[in-house]
């Protein structure tokens, strides 16, 4: 909002007089244009301010040089640390909220940008004022025309405060659906009944969530509007994940986050695969095939089951099998080693000799080169 400097309030209206703020010379002036609105903020949650200037005066104003000096409620004493220093979020000190980000040519606007967090354990119901005004900052130097000021508000109990996860039917099997029950709580975390506005939006980490042989999880919708204080979302996925990362935010509100997962189905294939998948003709390399078991969505199935499988020539006559080529599954895979004996394709056959599976076999090929 809007005020202005006690300089100039003495030449418009008669006033009880009060001190002026240090003055930078008549070549810099600043107007006050607009600026972003007050906030409701919890403790340990942020805030970002934005003010509007017009540069009106005969000066650029660069980096570094101009900024928005943090003032005192009346409007003096700027460019100083003040109480509201204890909520700076990477401020450009503490007497300064921000600096521009580039030159602001005499008759341009300036944009003027900072974060503010709310210290833990501030009261409910607390309203902080945030006074600025525009000024040169090595000086603390005020420019002649409009200061500003914006308030952060810590809410009451009733009134929204934060994002609490309350329910999931997590654990599913891959290709589930998955249920999450958010809720719009207060100080207390009780929930705020009645609240049918609040837009929620849920994210899933993709370090945790994607990437899995069968897919990626998904969400069906990223926003929920809460209904009687609660707002729904649902998850799926092809692809196993043992620890995917969801997490909800709200502007204002503290956000939450919950482990969610997605385990492989009933085994149902076989994979095959050898590493490297070229190998050197030299009697000393070795390729070895990974026989993995899989679900239907093509996700590795750990644990310990009662198969067995061989590992059996198709064609070619660039390898030969080393050590047994019947072999348990621990863990839910086999290895098999090959040795090179010349050059070309080889094609080999996994073959299930023991258990129960409804593709119970699996092809793959490894390639030997000249030395």
């Amino acid at each position: 909002m809007r005020f202005t400097t006690p300089a100039l309030a003495l030449a418009l209206a008669w006033v009880v007089a009060s001190p002026e703020p240090a003055r930078a010379a008549e070549r810099y002036s600043a107007s006050y244009v607009g600026e972003s609105a007050f906030v409701t903020v919890v403790p340990g949650a942020t805030a970002r301010f934005t003010a509007i200037f017009l540069n009106d005066g005969a000066e650029p104003w660069e980096p570094n040089v101009v900024g928005l000096l943090a003032c005192g409620t009346d409007g003096v004493d700027c460019g100083a640390p003040h109480a509201t220093a204890e909520f700076a979020r990477d401020w450009y000190s503490t007497g300064v909220y921000a600096t521009v980000a580039h030159a602001v040519a005499p008759g341009q606007l300036a944009f003027f940008s900072y974060d503010i967090a709310v210290p833990g354990g501030t009261a409910p119901g607390t309203t902080v004022r945030f006074d600025g005004a525009v000024g040169l900052i090595p000086d603390a130097l005020v420019f002649g025309g409009d200061g500003y000021y914006q308030e952060a508000t810590i809410p009451e109990p009733g009134i929204a405060e934060r994002l609490t996860i309350s329910g999931s039917d997590s654990p599913k099997v891959v290709g589930e659906r998955l249920t999450i029950a958010v809720d719009i709580d207060d100080v207390n975390v009780e929930l705020v009944g009645g609240d049918d506005t609040t837009a929620v939006t849920a994210a899933l980490d993709p370090a945790t969530c994607a990437g899995a042989g069968g897919g990626n999880a998904y969400l069906e919708s990223a926003t929920s509007v809460a209904v009687d204080g609660r707002a729904w979302f649902h998850v799926q996925s092809a692809g196993a994940y043992p620890a995917c990362r969801f997490s909800v935010s709200a502007p204002g509100l503290l956000g939450s986050t919950r482990t969610i997962v997605f385990a492989p189905s009933a085994p149902a294939q076989l994979s095959c695969s050898f590493a490297p998948a070229l190998v050197a003709n030299d009697p000393s390399a070795i390729a070895v095939a990974a026989v993995e078991l899989r679900d239907a969505y093509g996700n590795a199935v750990p644990g310990i089951a009662p198969y067995t499988v061989r590992l059996a020539k198709a064609s070619g006559e660039a390898t030969t099998p080393l050590g047994a080529t019947d072999r348990e599954m621990r863990l839910g895979a086999a290895f098999f080693f090959v040795r090179p004996v010349g050059a070309g394709v080889d094609v080999y056959d996994v073959v299930l000799t023991s258990g129960s599976l409804p593709a119970p076999t699996a092809r793959c090929a490894v390639s030997a080169g000249e030395r």
